[in-house]
């Protein structure tokens, strides 16, 4: 009788950058004559991934990043070295070798929170990211402490 091995996901990867627009900022001259910069807008960009015991595709649901909760779905990695680009010629190397089962975890929309669920987000602490499974039929979540910032990105 063979013995099936349960999915358990081995380690998590997190990683994040700033994304600054390089748009010149918007300059306004109010009536009483003081001059107001508008702040260009800066986003988060994340990269998560999560290395697995199994070859089947984890059933990630959500991730909570800092508090927040967004759709979430997982894809195979299948090409190495796992790169993001940091600029016109620049790359960031996330992973150089080969790594079995590892999946990239692709966030997405933030989930509207019901009023109910809002009292439950106290349990992700901000600077947390935690992926969200369904495994058996139940939800379970699997805590990454470590948020690595890479380097900030300025679009043009």
């Amino acid at each position: 009788m063979a013995c099936s091995k349960s999915f358990k996901i081995e380690k998590g990867y997190a990683y994040g950058r700033n994304i600054l627009s390089g748009v010149k900022p918007a300059v306004t001259l109010s009536e009483d004559g003081s001059v107001t910069e508008k702040q260009n807008s800066l986003r988060m960009q994340y990269f998560i991934y999560i290395r697995t015991n199994s070859t089947r595709i984890p059933g990630v649901t959500e991730i909570w990043i800092d508090g927040k909760s967004y759709a979430a779905s997982a894809e195979k990695v299948s090409k190495f070295p796992v790169t993001v680009n940091k600029g016109h010629t620049q790359e960031d190397t996330l992973f150089a070798a080969p790594e079995e089962h590892l999946w990239k975890i692709n966030v997405g929309d933030v989930h509207p929170m019901p009023e109910a669920t809002l009292n439950n987000s106290t349990k992700f602490p901000v600077g947390e990211v935690r992926i969200g499974f369904m495994r058996k039929g139940k939800l379970h979540y699997y805590p990454i402490a470590d948020l690595k910032f890479l380097e900030p990105v300025t679009l043009e």
